[in-house]
């Protein structure tokens, strides 16, 4: 998906964040730079629910999962929600 900035750019590998009408927020992966003010980007959930127009908020950095002891041992999705395996 290109997105377009009116300021500066984020960097390749931040990720940007659109919250959808229903309150879903929408992660994205900056992977390019297309011009000086438009970034191509990877969505990293369900895109239903978009429109042009909508307000897209970069994070200032990449993807980031806290980590702790606790985590140890267990598997996580991409957004650091754990995994069950029945």
């Amino acid at each position: 998906m290109k997105i377009e900035f009116s300021g500066g750019l984020p960097n390749i590998y931040d990720s940007l964040v659109v919250k959808k009408m229903d309150g879903i927020h929408i992660i994205f992966e900056v992977r390019d730079h297309v011009s000086n003010t438009v970034v191509k980007a990877i969505a990293l959930g369900f895109t239903q629910g978009l429109k042009r127009g909508m307000a897209v908020v970069p994070s200032g950095s990449s993807l980031k999962i806290p980590v702790s002891k606790n985590c140890l041992g267990r598997a996580f999705n991409i957004f650091g929600n754990p995994l069950f395996c029945l």
